[in-house]
């Protein structure tokens, strides 16, 4: 299983780098870590985002809202995978209205699971819509170069944003 990563459909590696840095300047840390975030050309115009060590929850949720962003990025949609960090529980997750810059996420846990993430909190709810997620391409990231790599600071203050990606 990959770690972490949000798959972007259009756009090109040097906006979606543009638009990783313009999203972790938006609000100050208030306590400060360092990601080293890769963009990987997937092919079919598709890109893939990663960071490691892996983003705080509350900042991947948003960054996928953001990527979803055609007036970020260029491209036509974003979702993401996340392990939460507390249960283990993998999710898929998109924009519950694609490219509208909207404030909630939906999503599928592998256990099922239907939720809904409130981007300025980051708290995840059980979903009553059902939606069709997307499968999670498998994608052997050691076999591939990254076409952009950079470092970006994000907050990792285990005080807000849900860090442990659970329901509550």
């Amino acid at each position: 299983m990959n770690r972490d990563w949000i798959l972007v459909r259009g756009g090109t590696a040097e906006a979606i780098r543009a638009a990783v840095v313009g999203h972790s300047k938006v609000a100050a840390p208030v306590v400060p870590a360092e990601f080293r975030v890769q963009v990987y050309r997937l092919g079919g115009g598709d890109h893939a985002v990663r960071a490691d060590p892996p983003l705080p929850p509350y900042t991947f949720a948003n960054l996928i809202n953001w990527l979803d962003d055609p007036d970020e990025t260029g491209a036509a949609s974003a979702v993401g995978w996340l392990t939460s960090p507390g249960s283990g529980t993998r999710y898929f997750l998109a924009p519950k209205v694609a490219n509208a810059g909207g404030d909630t996420l939906v999503g599928l846990g592998d256990d099922g699971e239907r939720v809904e993430v409130f981007l300025p909190d980051c708290s995840l709810t059980v979903a009553r819509k059902r939606f069709t997620p997307a499968d999670e391409p498998s994608v052997d990231f050691s076999q591939l170069e990254p076409a952009e790599e950079f470092v970006v600071v994000a907050d990792a203050d285990r005080d807000f944003g849900n860090p442990d990606f659970v329901p509550g």
